[in-house]
């Protein structure tokens, strides 16, 4: 809803939601939820067959059961940041309200987005002293308790 006030500050909640169904966000997000059950799914039969080869062949040893560790989840709020965590690194882009182009006078009729005006920041969990002078304070931390947070109060999306 706040990426498009910035194009049309006279849109109220009401009209986005109904809007909201046809728009190319919600399109992209429900073909991609489609795309994660898809690979989910196959990785399950994949994974299925290999067992059930492995009964066969070992008399029932080494029953396999699939555990994936991945949850897919959803919540009600605009994001605040892209944030991406491998190993030790977190990449995380900002959203803000508002963009440069209007404030430097530029054609307001130009589709906003949010993001892709504020650089990508990478943040290690390497303790650093640079960092207000002591260990104590971690970006790294922080925002691995901004993303815990987010995941406690969101919904999961089933995957079967």
């Amino acid at each position: 809803f706040r990426e498009k006030l910035i194009s049309d500050e006279t849109l109220t909640f009401e009209r986005y939601e109904k809007d909201h169904v046809n728009s190319t966000l919600y399109r992209q997000t429900q073909a991609s939820i489609s795309d994660i059950k898809a690979m989910i799914s196959e990785i399950k039969r994949r994974k299925g067959a290999e067992s059930q080869n492995r009964k066969t062949n070992e008399g029932n040893k080494n029953d396999f059961e699939l555990n994936l560790p991945f949850q897919l989840r959803q919540y009600d709020s605009a994001p605040y940041c892209f944030m991406l965590r491998v190993d030790d690194t977190i990449l995380v882009e900002q959203y803000h309200y508002g963009t440069a182009a209007i404030s430097e006078g530029n054609d307001e009729s130009i589709m906003r987005t949010l993001g892709k005006e504020m650089p990508v920041f990478e943040y290690s969990s390497k303790p650093d002293s640079f960092f207000y002078g002591t260990t104590d304070r971690s970006p790294f931390k922080l925002l691995e308790n901004h993303f815990d947070f987010a995941f406690k109060h969101s919904e999961p999306i089933p995957l079967d």
